[in-house]
């Protein structure tokens, strides 16, 4: 049957906040289309005898058609209204429904059912009623779900959503470029960079809050969190020193040079930055001001590069150049770059000493990489990630996509 007290809802709620039924007085961008029924419905007819004396096939019919009619006006009129429903309380939103699908209908030809002659109408229109009622929950349970996620919202962590602007900020910080340019596989694991962050603040934070999306100050947070959260990263033994060592000595290294960049968007730039070199300026400085390369703080520092590791135009480049010069703007994916030299290995077998500084660093670099990576598992367990992949720009190959 009805349940119970909708039909007086619906006529009073229609009566008190929509007037006539054929429009919704609370402000919003557009007002429902007028309801007609089909030139066939029974509810439209039910008052006269051609309704009464129709036989009982063609009725069942006309209720159907009016029923089909009446859900195809509620979700035009829910297409329009959505931004309004999202900002709105459930009874607003209720009174939507109600004047949608005509709810008074369903309430007066139930009251009035008692009118009919046969039996076989009462249950016909009963059945209609209860349909027609049902289908108007359901309608209501699928757009409440489908308003339940903005568009602008591209994953939510730890029950937190996080915007689309936010992780388009982070791409262009991080690569230098526009965010509608990097690549997908790119932007995908730089997503799952930015949420594993993400992960690791809501287990720092006791209260939720909006972390810069600069690469910088996101690494530092992260750091301070697997020291608070996880602890220190487990030591390098003097077993595992001496293994390493062995293995460097019994190879021969090849040519590298320790170097460190400045990373420019245009040539012009990279041109004028080198002038600015050239006439005394400190490397270091003009990296903190026009560097965009994610270390340009720290100078541009890059480390040791091996010979063969490199693009071959870049080697050419930097393995030319004798220590303390500048190369030439070289283009990358990113931007130009301006290499400056600061020492050179010539290849051969490394002394005790290099192998045994190198081993330690490379074991404590590799130590403290899996300790953090362990630990951000962890948090992004905890918080529970979630991506909506449609509404990302690209086409998302992350560690949490959909199966």
């Amino acid at each position: 049957m009805l349940p119970s007290g909708l039909g007086n809802i619906a006529s009073a709620t229609t009566r008190r906040e929509y007037g006539s039924g054929t429009g919704v007085f609370w402000p919003m961008r557009s007002r429902p289309l007028p309801f007609r029924h089909p030139r066939s419905c029974c509810w439209r007819k039910r008052a006269t005898s051609e309704s009464r004396s129709a036989p009982r096939s063609n009725r069942r019919k006309s209720c159907c058609s009016c029923l089909l009619h009446g859900l195809k006006r509620f979700l035009k009129n829910a297409a329009f209204e959505l931004p309004w429903m999202r900002s709105s309380s459930p009874r607003h939103v209720w009174f939507f429904f109600a004047s949608s699908m005509q709810l008074t209908d369903i309430a007066e030809a139930y009251r009035a059912r008692r009118q009919c002659p046969t039996p076989s109408w009462h249950d016909s229109l009963h059945a209609m009623c209860r349909l027609r009622a049902g289908v108007v929950l359901m309608a209501a349970v699928v757009l409440a779900a489908g308003c339940g996620v903005d568009e602008t919202v591209v994953a939510r962590v730890d029950g937190v959503e996080v915007d689309v602007e936010r992780v388009q900020d982070y791409l262009e910080k991080v690569t230098g470029n526009q965010w509608a340019d990097v690549d997908s596989r790119v932007a995908s694991r730089l997503l799952d960079q930015f949420l594993e962050q993400e992960a690791a603040v809501m287990a720092l934070k006791s209260e939720p809050g909006e972390v810069s999306t600069d690469a910088v100050e996101r690494s530092v947070v992260l750091l301070r969190f697997v020291e608070e959260v996880c602890g220190p990263p487990p030591t390098v033994t003097p077993a595992e020193i001496a293994d390493a060592v062995a293995i460097r000595m019994a190879d021969i290294v090849p040519e590298q040079v320790l170097i460190r960049q400045l990373l420019l968007r245009g040539l012009v730039e990279a041109q004028e930055a080198r002038a600015r070199f050239d006439q005394g300026e400190e490397f270091t400085d003009l990296s903190r001001e026009l560097s965009i390369a994610p270390n340009a703080e720290s100078g541009g520092a890059i480390g040791w590069v091996v010979r063969g590791t490199q693009p071959e135009h870049i080697e050419s480049e930097i393995f030319s150049l004798d220590v303390g010069r500048v190369s030439q703007p070289v283009e990358g994916p990113a931007g130009y770059h301006l290499f400056q030299v600061l020492e050179v290995r010539a290849s051969g077998k490394v002394s005790k000493a290099v192998a045994e500084a190198e081993a330690l660093r490379d074991l404590e670099s590799a130590g403290s990489s899996e300790h953090l990576s362990r630990c951000v598992d962890k948090a992004v367990k905890q918080a529970g990630v979630v991506v909506f992949e449609k509404h990302l720009w690209f086409e998302y190959r992350g560690r949490f996509a959909e199966d």
